[in-house]
């Protein structure tokens, strides 16, 4: 009796669908009331250590495959020679400042993010340094400004 290739095919679809379901499954009964939704699009660990790990989950959603998911410790910047360097308006990739551009260390020059919780679907951008290691920094367009901001833990969004 042979079996012709696209049974085959189709058999291996549907084991790699139960394996997933499986595996989404077991999460939930493992993780239960600690999983919380945003938009019904992101999902993340709620009541855990909110540090610098990554959260891969699920593995599809609506912005491509392989979106990662990270808290950070966010603080705001402007350009003041006491918060920068000699030239507060060039960042460290060699571009001028604005809207949209943040510092990150462990992140790619280039590298796009998004903070859900508090700027939807706002795209920032890695083009600038900063002296602390595991945190992300967003530039204002003044010293007050960044003030406001503060320092927060925020659900990052790594597009790529």
């Amino acid at each position: 009796m042979k079996i012709s290739q696209n049974k085959i095919i189709i058999f291996h679809y549907i084991l790699v669908l139960l394996g997933f379901l499986l595996l989404v499954s077991a999460i939930f009964c493992i993780l239960g009331p600690n999983i919380k939704y945003i938009s019904n699009e992101i999902i993340y660990i709620e009541n855990t250590e909110k540090s610098c790990k990554l959260i891969k989950f699920p593995p599809y959603t609506l912005y491509g495959y392989g979106t990662y998911f990270i808290y950070v410790r966010t603080t705001a910047y402007s350009s003041t020679i006491d918060q920068t360097d000699s030239t507060p308006f060039i960042t460290a990739s060699g571009t001028t400042v604005r809207d949209g551009v943040v510092a990150c260390n462990f992140l790619k020059f280039g590298t796009k993010i998004r903070f859900p919780e508090i700027y939807g679907h706002k795209i920032f951008i890695v083009e600038d340094r900063m002296a602390d290691n595991t945190m992300i920094d967003i530039w204002f367009p003044d010293r007050q400004s960044a003030l406001n901001f503060g320092k927060q833990v925020l659900l990052v969004q790594i597009l790529n």
